[in-house]
């Protein structure tokens, strides 16, 4: 059976490569699954999942008795959630700033090489950048008024992103109407992403603005969390004066959630897209296959073992300071019922002295 586009384009590596995907998609995945554990710690977050509507519109029973189990149960391990969810978030910043700089780099190849890249790796790197989006969602969305020293530097850095994400997008776009199935490096084969009868490129124009607005709107929110107008105490002040604009401007923990739901859904889209791509196409490029492990390759891969090393790093920093806390109360324990002992010793002996 004849390829629907015989000529793809040459391969490259270090953009397309199985290491690259693996390195965004691995520490994307990592990210994600951080950020919701994070948000499961945050009681505000937990407590905006079990609120009466949410409860009412998903209909999963007594919203009151949940909230009641829920404050129960946290109050229990309070002690011991507060410093793993600073540690998660610590390893979420890592993987936010790593992902933020591997982001810019590929975006910043892709437009200064955009009029010799084919239209297959074009895409291939619209979809891995957005792997980078969802790593900072994750991240933002649970880690907003931390680490004020690098504030400044990760807004520069965020900023950056978002522009050269947007221009990118629409240089993408563009391109798309080059469309030309006899003309080598401007088609790809789309077996695996639409249906025979859809008409390309407008196909593949809808899903770039819907999917590039849905990253832009989730960008949006994070920095939107990360202000001064979205603090708790502003938003108190803001609700007492003007009920109207508290109405509009959701809480706190509410667009955090929205957040991380929206990193969440964004997450199997684009996993799915780049793998069915990949498998659709290597069979048509030229030059040598695109698993070939070159220098590029390896380095997001050492970076993504980074990751991991921290991940694992900041377990064992977790589980000591637990220790040193659980310690420290028990000593606690000890000397309140030693004060209590000799409180008690002492009022035996003044009521041994009166008689």
């Amino acid at each position: 059976m004849a390829a629907d586009c015989p000529e793809v384009g040459s391969t490259n590596p270090d953009i397309a490569g199985l290491g690259i995907v693996i390195a965004f998609a691995f520490q994307a995945g990592i990210s994600l699954v951080l950020s919701i554990w994070s948000l499961l710690l945050w009681k505000p977050g937990m407590a905006y999942l079990l609120d009466d509507d949410m409860v009412i519109a998903f209909n999963l029973g007594d919203a009151r008795g949940a909230q009641r189990t829920l404050s129960n149960f946290y109050r229990q391990h309070e002690s011991s959630w507060i410093p793993l969810k600073r540690t998660i978030d610590g390893i979420l910043l890592t993987i936010s700033d790593t992902q933020t700089v591997n982001g810019l780099s590929l975006l910043i190849a892709g437009l200064a090489q955009y009029k010799s890249l084919s239209l297959y790796h074009m895409h291939i790197i619209y979809d891995t950048v957005n792997f980078t989006a969802i790593s900072i969602c994750g991240s933002l969305a649970n880690v907003y008024g931390q680490d004020k020293k690098s504030r400044n530097s990760r807004l520069y850095a965020f900023v950056t992103f978002m522009a050269l994400y947007l221009a990118f997008s629409v240089v993408f776009a563009i391109k798309l109407r080059s469309w030309d199935l006899a003309e080598s490096s401007q088609c790809y084969n789309y077996g695996l992403i639409s249906s025979p009868n859809h008409g390309h490129p407008s196909v593949d124009i809808i899903y770039v603005s819907i999917t590039c607005f849905w990253c832009l709107c989730a960008l949006i929110d994070c920095a939107a969390l990360q202000s001064s107008f979205m603090s708790r105490r502003w938003q108190e002040e803001r609700n007492r004066s003007n009920h109207i604009l508290g109405l509009i401007v959701p809480p706190l923990e509410q667009l955090a959630t929205g957040i991380v739901l929206l990193a969440m859904l964004q997450y199997p889209v684009h996993l799915y897209m780049v793998i069915a791509l990949r498998i659709s196409n290597e069979g048509n490029l030229s030059g040598d296959s695109e698993n070939t492990w070159g220098f590029g390759q390896i380095v997001a891969l050492v970076t993504a073992f980074s990751t991991l090393m921290e991940c694992v790093r900041g377990r064992s920093d977790c589980v000591e300071e637990i220790k040193q806390l659980e310690e420290a109360a028990r000593r606690e324990e000890v000397a309140r019922r030693e004060e209590v002992t000799r409180r008690e010793e002492a009022g035996e002996l003044n009521a041994e002295a009166r008689n």
